[in-house]
């Protein structure tokens, strides 16, 4: 049987892990706008920061509700 918080860490993770590559589609998307303009590079430690952001955002938005 599952615990209740064994559940709810698994929820968590989930929503943590879509809001991840939620963050990385929205920078790679922004890349790409971007680049129509002018010529920028991909900023690696950037993208990393928006997924990260993405994922934080999505747990905290998941506790809240």
């Amino acid at each position: 049987m599952i615990k209740h918080t064994d559940l709810l860490n698994t929820l968590i993770a989930c929503v943590g892990g879509l809001g991840l590559i939620a963050g990385l589609l929205r920078y790679v998307d922004d890349w790409r706008e971007k680049r129509k303009e002018r010529p920028i590079e991909f900023s690696v430690l950037e993208a990393m920061w928006e997924a990260l952001s993405g994922g934080v955002t999505a747990i905290g938005v998941f506790w809240i509700l």
